[in-house]
């Protein structure tokens, strides 16, 4: 599922050569999180809410740099159900999973690349399921994390 075209993720898309480079030839570990994996885990707005309001000068600063993002939020909301349900916290999700991987609590190792050519699926990552391409790089493809780690990550990097 895309959020910016029809079957690819903003950052995929916009340098999709970049993410296949990442996926198909990094030596080190590589872990995926997906936009799918933001859409299962959103946080709730009266969690959000109260995070925004911490009175610190990370929190203030954590505030004013949402706000753009949080408006055009707000106003996709009503297009797509699956935003209603909470804050969609795609950036937060990629750095907690790099600082502390306890917050993964699911998670598959598979070979996945970007189409580069399609028509319709430029900067879609394909995953390879069902091994059809044995012997290929894997990469670590986040399924399910523990918001509540998450949760307790983000209060503390607003202390």
């Amino acid at each position: 599922r895309g959020n910016v075209a029809i079957a690819a993720e903003f950052n995929f898309y916009t340098d999709s050569e970049a993410a296949q480079i990442v996926l198909n030839d990094f030596q080190c570990p590589v872990y995926v999180n997906s936009w799918e994996l933001t859409l299962h885990h959103p946080l709730d707005w009266e969690w959000y809410k109260q995070w925004q309001e911490t009175k610190t000068q990370k929190g203030e600063f954590m505030k004013s740099i949402c706000e753009c993002g949080m408006k055009y939020y707000m106003s996709e909301r009503g297009k797509d159900e699956t935003l209603n349900q909470g804050w969609v916290a795609c950036d937060p999700v990629a750095m907690a999973v790099a600082i502390d991987k306890k917050i993964i609590t699911e998670m598959q190792e598979l070979h996945a690349t970007v189409e580069l050519n399609g028509t319709y699926s430029r900067g879609q990552m394909i995953v390879d399921w069902c091994n059809h391409l044995p012997g290929r790089r894997k990469s670590f493809i986040v399924t399910k994390i523990n918001v509540e780690i998450l949760k307790e990550l983000m209060k503390k990097s607003i202390e």
